[in-house]
């Protein structure tokens, strides 16, 4: 039995601007709205002359197109049209693989002129799909970025002049056209439609129900809405964690596209933003650390919805009673084993941290370190003890350092020449020594040292 193979590769032009649903009302979103504009790229080609039961492949891509043009324009009248067509030119002796031409230029309600212009095309020479792709992007000419452009190729897929589609999907999806082709075929086996795979999904059009299908679904994709949903999972795989940043990426470029604030409404629902539906993009949730989604392509037309698990604990660190002369102490956060500071966190506050392993340095004088691990909603407390107050007095023109003991060891832990008479420490409970000696001494032998204890909430006062 004949086979009959067509792709419709759709093709979205257009900037990467992105849109939040609480700040734009309807007119505001991209690509609703906005100008569109469809080109239609039609393989008349030799191969399209063969027959399909008791009909020739060509005229069947020529009803279809109408039909696709028709519908179109009935959802949304003010749509410009617009028609290439390859192989029709030269024979197929010939080996024309530059053989395609802008045969209807955009316009508005051409319908009739579409019909008159198919009547008069015959399939005839090679099928230069690559070649014809390219020019496509010189038929926009003129666009604004905020116009929705739209191109649909109907081909058998039999490429003769050595075009490679995964190759051109990638190239038109760097430059921000989203291929999403539509295979259509009567039957394929699943060996023809995986070499499709890398540009799109493959539909097939047997019977008159699924090729309706295919009709409604390029409808779709050509004026319906792109939307986006993002899922910030839990422990337990749900979408209950909100209220974090995050930034939307291009992926082949790198660049910032937008930034927002995750939102659960108060029903539970996670916001929709839009996005351009061309290209690919990463998502990046300024979760402490950050976390990234894999890359991502929209199905142009449809409600989107990608999930990033966040799995999240908390992270309290106090003194019990909540002295206020503990309030300017910091906590640095570092990831285990990348040994990156993730955040500073205030004393007495919680702060959400992934789980996973962590080293904190409390700076308190003098600094208290530990490794800890956490665990998605677990809620982890470190307390340590309040410090007391150490006044060194006489101490201008000083240099002077602390040494801490730390089991047998006494360990230096801060120095400083001392540029007024009385300076005030706040040090952890334990035992110390000072070394000091005036600024102007001429000899290290002038060096004095005296031992003291700090207590919890207590006071030392030091005579320099």
């Amino acid at each position: 039995m004949p086979r009959l193979l067509f792709i419709f590769f759709i093709l979205l032009f257009g900037t990467h601007s992105v849109y939040c649903q609480s700040q734009m009302v309807r007119s505001d979103r991209p690509y609703v709205d906005s100008k569109v504009r469809v080109l239609f790229i039609l393989d008349a080609s030799g191969s399209m002359r063969e027959m399909v039961g008791n009909q020739r492949r060509f005229e069947l891509a020529k009803d279809l197109l109408l039909e696709l043009h028709d519908s179109i324009y009935k959802n949304r009248p003010d749509t410009e049209f617009a028609l290439r067509v390859f192989g029709h030119r030269s024979g197929h002796d010939v080996s024309d693989c530059k053989d395609t031409a802008l045969e209807i230029p955009f316009s508005k309600n051409n319908f009739r002129r579409f019909q008159n212009t198919l009547q008069g095309l015959a399939p005839r020479g090679w099928t230069p799909i690559a070649y014809s792709l390219s020019e496509a992007a010189k038929d926009f000419t003129g666009s604004k970025p905020d116009e929705k452009n739209v191109v649909i190729l109907i081909t058998d897929g039999l490429e003769t002049c050595g075009g490679d589609p995964c190759e051109i999907a990638e190239i038109f999806e760097r430059n921000r056209i989203a291929i999403r082709p539509f295979v259509i075929g009567m039957g394929l086996d699943e060996d023809q439609l995986i070499n499709f795979d890398c540009v799109g999904p493959n539909l097939d059009a047997s019977d008159p129900e699924s090729f309706l299908a295919v009709k409604q679904k390029v409808v779709s994709y050509a004026i319906g809405e792109t939307s986006l949903i993002i899922n910030l999972l839990d422990k337990n795989d749900n979408a209950t964690v909100s209220n974090l940043p995050f930034s939307v990426y291009d992926y082949y470029e790198k660049n910032l596209l937008n930034r927002f604030i995750h939102t659960i409404s108060r029903r539970g629902n996670t916001d929709t933003i839009w996005l351009n539906p061309s290209g690919k993009y990463y998502v990046k949730v300024h979760s402490k650390p950050a976390i990234y989604s894999p890359a991502f392509r929209l199905n142009p037309g449809e409600h989107n919805e990608i999930d990033i698990p966040v799995k999240l604990g908390e992270l309290f660190i106090y003194s019990p009673g909540s002295p206020q002369d503990m309030n300017h102490i910091q906590t640095i956060i570092k990831k285990i084993p990348e040994d990156e500071t993730v955040y500073v966190q205030d004393f007495s506050t919680t702060e959400n941290y992934l789980e996973g392993d962590y080293k904190i340095h409390i700076l308190t004088m003098p600094v208290i370190s530990k490794e800890i691990s956490l665990k998605a909603d677990e809620k982890k407390e470190i307390s340590i003890e309040r410090g007391g107050m150490v006044n060194l007095m006489n101490a201008e023109g000083i240099i002077a350092g602390l040494y801490h003991k730390d089991g047998k060891y006494k360990k230096l832990f801060w120095e400083e020449l001392i540029s007024i008479n009385r300076i005030t420490l706040l040090l952890q409970p334990g035992e110390y020594e000072i070394i000091y000696r005036h600024k102007d001494a001429s000899t290290s032998y002038a060096t004095n040292s005296q031992k003291f204890s700090v207590f919890s909430g207590g006071q030392v006062n030091l005579r320099l």
